[in-house]
């Protein structure tokens, strides 16, 4: 019964047990006591079960035998100890030097283990889960660390790293919401995407000068961190690195690095200084916000404005995905003649800007680009934008009116949705398609005027609109039949023609 129990939570769960209850490959499984086990081509022993956990037992001390069946105990199974809510601590015994993916995963009560010295690689989700696991020693036999190893340990409060080990796996403790610090040793040359991911505790970092490169997400969400210093070592910063860290203050980029990814301090919005020297080769610094000096693209950005309003430097061209998304405090922002491209989510969730002129240098808007800019009263599009795309202005709730000019023809889904004041919108000569949900939720919308040109409206783009809305169209145009499929009122250009009004 007991098995039956921690076999449909396994199940549940999605944890790979096979190895632990069918019979091994590498032999007939054994029993003795408590503990399944395999004989090994060299005479010793695996543990693949263990059977003894009680789920309404108090936590008791586990010590894993060293002799099975006269067989020297040398390896722990895959999943061997997985889900065992009995076990509060566990002793190995020193002639284990092999221990298998998530052996001691989801052991929700398991405080404390001693790990023996001759264990050289600590594998994938070894500890995964083990909410109450506080302390751990690593012994010094160990060069590797898996993937999410002490991922979702979060009473883990502090790791000794010894200086054996060379690699970090990829989100090997994320969400350790209790670690404080951890000090990685010059030994270590990889640290995987996302290892300190969620570590909302930890308050400083060192990264040792073995490390040349920083991973994604390697330290998002690291909540209590207020200062990093990158080592010379560093050359490449991967994609949101320190996004939403939230007491992030100030940073220092070393001239080593010569590429970063995408938004790597996104959402930072206590971060007021990136430091880089004027020399860097690579970048420069123009008011705190971070700048390529090569293809002249805005890369990142600290969140807080203290005047609230930014100038954008003349020469930059490409304002990149995210540049300035929840940037709360700014209001104001100057964009110059020399920008050709506005990333995706460029403004999304600027609270406070309350305007912005685009230049006639930019021929599209991306997604979601001013999408929850709920201040945003005022917006010029210039002749030159093609397109607006999808969720662009979504949740814009005080804008009250817009004019889309002659140069667009593509009008995305929702583009428009939750504008709450907007009044009335022309549709332009050379639009063709206009997206699902394009104004889905215009609770203000009275009047909407769409050209013959268009050949294609989305399902639900009028939906939730004021009951007063007024479509005007051209007689048999694609527009009209649309309404009239959709039971919306509408009316043609010519107030006169009372034989189809």
């Amino acid at each position: 019964m007991k098995k039956l129990i921690v076999l449909i939570l396994c199940l549940l769960f999605c944890i790979p047990i096979a190895s632990a209850y069918a019979e091994s490959e590498e032999g007939e499984k054994l029993i003795s006591g408590d503990f399944s086990y395999v004989v090994l081509d060299d005479g010793t022993a695996k543990i693949t079960d263990y059977s003894g956990g009680d789920f309404f037992a108090p936590k008791i001390i586990l010590t894993i035998p060293d002799i099975l069946g006269g067989c020297k105990v040398t390896a722990i199974g895959d999943y061997a100890f997985c889900y065992q809510p009995a076990l509060g601590s566990i002793i190995i015994p020193d002639s284990v030097t092999s221990i298998g993916e998530g052996a001691f995963a989801n052991c929700a009560y398991l405080t404390s283990i001693t790990l023996p010295e001759g264990v050289t690689i600590i594998k994938d989700k070894t500890f995964f889960g083990c909410t109450s696991l506080k302390s751990i020693m690593i012994p010094d036999s160990v060069t590797s660390i898996g993937n999410e190893v002490f991922s979702g340990c979060d009473s883990l409060t502090s790791v000794i790293i010894p200086h054996s080990v060379m690699s970090i796996g990829e989100q090997s403790f994320f969400k350790c919401y209790s670690l404080k610090s951890i000090m990685i040793p010059d030994s270590v040359t990889n640290i995987g995407e996302g290892a300190f991911s969620y570590c909302i505790g930890l308050s400083s970092i060192r990264i040792p000068a073995s490390i040349t490169s920083l991973g994604n997400d390697t330290f998002s969400r690291c909540d209590s961190l207020t200062s990093v210093t990158i080592p010379d070592s560093v050359i490449s910063i991967g994609d949101k690195v320190f996004s939403e860290c939230d007491s992030l203050t100030s940073i220092i980029i070393p001239d080593s690095v010569t590429s970063i990814g995408v938004n790597p301090f996104l959402a930072c919005k206590k971060l007021r200084s990136i430091i880089v020297s004027p020399d860097h080769p690579v970048l420069a610094t123009i008011d705190g916000v971070l700048f390529s000096k090569g293809d002249k693209r805005l890369v990142c950005y600290p969140c807080a404005f203290t005047d609230m309003k930014y100038s954008i430097p003349d020469g930059i061209r490409l304002i990149m995905d995210n540049a300035f998304s929840n940037c709360d405090s700014l209001r104001y922002i100057t964009i110059p003649d020399s920008v050709t491209f506005i990333g995706d989510e460029a403004f999304e969730g600027c609270g406070s800007l309350t305007s912005i002129t685009i230049p006639y240098s930019v021929m599209n808007i991306g997604n979601r680009v001013f999408s929850g800019c709920g201040s945003l009263a005022s917006i010029t599009i210039p002749d030159s934008v093609a397109s607006i795309g999808e969720w662009t202005f979504f949740g814009c709730g005080s804008l009250v009116s817009i004019t889309i000019p002659d140069s667009v023809t593509s009008i995305g889904n929702g583009a428009f949705s939750k504008c709450g004041s907007l009044v009335s919108v022309t549709i332009p000569d050379n639009v063709t398609s206009i997206g699902n949900g394009a104004f889905s939720g215009c609770g203000s919308l009275v009047s909407i005027t769409i050209s013959d040109s268009v050949t294609s409206i989305g399902n639900r783009a009028f939906i939730q609109c004021n009951d007063q809305l007024l479509i005007t169209v051209g007689h048999d145009s694609y527009a009209a039949n649309y309404c009239k499929a959709n039971n919306l009122n509408c009316a043609y250009p010519d107030s006169h023609d009372w034989l189809n009004n």
